[in-house]
């Protein structure tokens, strides 16, 4: 789980969260989780998800949630098997 405090909005920071290349499996909630906590949140944020195998997750596969971002990659991952969404974006 990646989280940001909501006070923490910042559009002239750049951040890059890049997960690639892992297996994710029979997780407890979320396979991967990126969230704001508690509130919206704008962020000059590049989100690259590559080649992951993620399956068997009590909730969904992959969640993003109340995040304002400048760029989202989710490609090459084998995402099945989850009790909810593949993928939730929100």
């Amino acid at each position: 789980m990646i989280e940001w405090l909501r006070g923490s909005d910042c559009l002239d920071v750049g951040r890059t969260v890049f997960i690639s290349g892992n297996d994710i499996r029979n997780c407890g909630k979320e396979g991967i989780m990126i969230q704001s906590y508690l509130q919206f949140s704008a962020h000059n944020l590049k989100i690259m998800i590559l080649d992951n195998l993620i399956s068997k997750c009590i909730s969904d596969g992959l969640s993003i949630r109340n995040l304002a971002i400048s760029h989202l990659e989710i490609s090459g991952n084998q995402i099945s098997r989850n009790q909810y969404n593949g993928v939730s974006l929100s």
